[in-house]
């Protein structure tokens, strides 16, 4: 354990100066969340917040600092979730911002560990540790994105529903549609589980809640539906603004396999390869929870959240943050005193060394965002691996 310790702390250390290096300065935590703050002072003062023209003029008004515009595509609900926030002034909001999402991470660090081993408390340092020594933790950070608020929504909401307290875990597993793509294989499974076990109480209350906020959200701006079905439905009007001003997020180039496989094929392919990969996490989603380690949210969270970032139909390096979780549970059971030695050294090296390797090409400018696809894939091996050791010995990993 000893021994474990110092090389997480080594791996902190080492992280530290790359992620400082490579983004630094005084825009930390603002690059993203201008363009969530633009879109709350739209919706606040009853215009479009997904209007190009009108964000680019608030955008500009606050110093955004950047040429084009920076888009809003989150659904309504986003500003019901994070209004006291977004109601601060830019400046303020950010800062703010930026301190949540560092206590986002060490709560989701110990519910995580507390979800993959119940009824044991939580080693304060190897967790806070190892919920640091995670690279994407740190992009998510500087670009002021969102994936801490939405993974934190889904371990608490996990949490609370393995607890008994269905109805109020639904409601932040709700919240944490506010970046949906991201989001769908985990939003299928759940609503299945609650679906066969026919908890009814948990739909009723979940359908009320979002009726409350909508009927808040329209009262603030009766347009805000609509404005987002017409960006969902029909994309951004392109007339009166400049060219390749605004892209479809479906033609995004990012990190993940529906990004590798559109390279292949004609831009024409792209929304179909996009919603075809979402199609297939859906359809693991739903094959999962007929399998004995997905027949339980303890069980399934870890598959889930790999799935959902490895069929995203895109995914930025920030949004990776979403596999935190995993990382934690796996160390979690690595450090169980009846987890075998050499695959607890095996286990724990390789958490350190993925997360070490993935840090180097953003550091050298190397590789693009393409260079990442591969963290959701040997996570889940990992989890994988831990899991079945854990049933091997007739002690189940989590309940």
């Amino acid at each position: 354990m000893k021994f474990f310790l110092l090389l997480l702390i080594a791996a902190v250390l080492y992280l530290l100066p790359i992620d400082l290096a490579v983004f630094e300065g005084s825009r930390a935590g603002r690059m993203d969340w201008q363009a969530f703050w633009s879109a709350f002072q739209l919706f606040r003062s009853g215009g479009n917040p997904y209007d190009p023209i009108s964000l680019y003029e608030v955008q500009q008004a606050a110093g955004s600092g950047i040429k084009g515009v920076l888009m809003f595509w989150n659904p309504p609900w986003f500003f019901a979730a994070l209004w006291p926030v977004l109601v601060l002034p830019i400046e303020t909001s950010v800062q703010v911002w930026f301190g949540l999402n560092l206590v986002f991470a060490l709560i989701t660090g110990v519910i995580s560990w507390k979800i993959a081993r119940p009824g044991e408390d939580v080693p304060p340092l190897p967790c806070v540790l190892t919920s640091l020594m995670f690279f994407p933790l740190y992009p998510c950070l500087w670009f002021g994105q969102l994936g801490l608020f939405v993974v934190l929504c889904l371990v608490v909401g996990c949490f609370l529903s393995i607890r008994g307290y269905d109805r109020l875990g639904a409601l932040f597993l709700f919240f944490s549609t506010v970046k949906l793509h991201l989001v769908i294989p985990f939003v299928t499974y759940y609503a299945f589980l609650v679906l066969s076990q026919r908890r009814r109480a948990t739909v009723l209350s979940t359908v009320l809640f979002f009726t409350a906020i909508s009927g808040v959200l329209l009262l603030e701006n009766p347009d805000v539906y609509f404005h987002w079905l017409n960006v969902v439905v029909g994309g951004v009007p392109q007339s009166g603004i400049p060219e390749n001003w605004v892209v479809s997020p479906m033609q995004w180039r990012t990190q993940t396999f529906a990004t590798i496989i559109r390279s292949y094929a004609g831009k024409q392919f792209d929304s179909l390869i996009c919603w075809s990969m979402a199609g297939t996490g859906v359809i693991l989603a739903v094959l999962l929870l007929r399998t004995r380690r997905g027949g339980g949210l303890a069980n399934a969270l870890p598959y889930l959240l790999c799935l959902s970032v490895i069929f995203s139909p895109y995914a930025w390096i920030h949004d990776y943050v979403l596999l935190l979780p995993v990382q934690v549970m796996v160390v979690a059971q690595a450090l169980r005193t009846d987890f075998g030695s050499y695959k607890r050294v095996f286990t724990l090296f390789a958490v350190i060394a993925i997360q070490c390797v993935s840090s180097i090409p953003l550091y050298i400018g190397s590789g693009g965002h393409m260079v990442y696809v591969w963290i959701p894939v040997v996570l889940l091996l990992l989890w994988h691996f831990a899991c079945a050791d854990a049933y091997r010995q007739e002690h189940h990993c989590c309940r």
